[in-house]
């Protein structure tokens, strides 16, 4: 029921929004430099560095969002909003967690096994690897960082796509539907397949 209700406050407050609205230049601008760094920390730290905890995941979001409510009355040029607001999500998002427990161990061990993410994940590493000699980290960087390039260019493309259907541009729109669905067979063999990969280390590192 709270899904069902906030699902709807949300679509309410875009419509409300939407008639509010007289430029949506100026929204996308804000969107992207104000909005997007209050939220980039806390989601990108929380993948790559294994003493990040649901606390500085709070107080970056908590930070970044204020930040993006008050220093665009500064009127600073987009580029340093978006660094700014960056700076003070990371800030907080990394002093929080620093000050608070670390998430269990057990629940660390059993993300890393499963998962295998890059980044500052050596201390739960040498711990698995003193429980089980054989377990082995993520080998497919490169794989990983192609799949990334590709993926991108298939988010932005399922994005246009319905852009340009809406404001009637069909040329734009058959080539973002033409580059979805060649971006989509890519990653199918590249990354779907081989998603089979990383579970057969599953039984012997458990």
């Amino acid at each position: 029921m709270l899904g069902y209700l906030t699902s709807l406050v949300v679509i309410l407050a875009g419509i409300g929004f939407g008639f509010a609205t007289t430029s949506v230049h100026k929204i996308t601008e804000w969107i992207v430099s104000v909005l997007v760094p209050a939220f980039v920390a806390p989601n990108v730290l929380k993948w790559h560095w294994w003493r990040f905890n649901g606390h500085g995941v709070f107080a970056g979001m908590v930070a970044g969002t204020a930040a993006a409510l008050v220093i665009p009355l500064l009127k600073l040029h987009p580029i340093f909003l978006f660094l700014l607001i960056l700076a003070i999500s990371s800030i907080a998002s990394g002093v929080v967690c620093l000050l608070t427990a670390p998430e269990s161990e057990q629940g660390l061990k059993s993300f890393y096994r499963t998962v295998r993410p890059w980044g500052f994940w050596r201390p739960i590493y040498e711990r698995l690897r003193a429980e089980n000699p054989h377990f082995q980290a993520n080998q497919d960087f490169r794989w990983d960082v192609f799949n990334v390039a590709v993926g991108l260019v298939w988010q932005t493309s399922m994005v246009t796509l319905p852009i340009f259907l809406v404001i009637q541009q069909y040329g734009r729109m058959w080539l973002s539907l033409a580059v979805f669905a060649a971006t989509s067979l890519v990653l199918k063999f590249t990354w779907y397949d081989r998603l089979a990969h990383g579970a057969m280390y599953m039984p012997e590192d458990r």
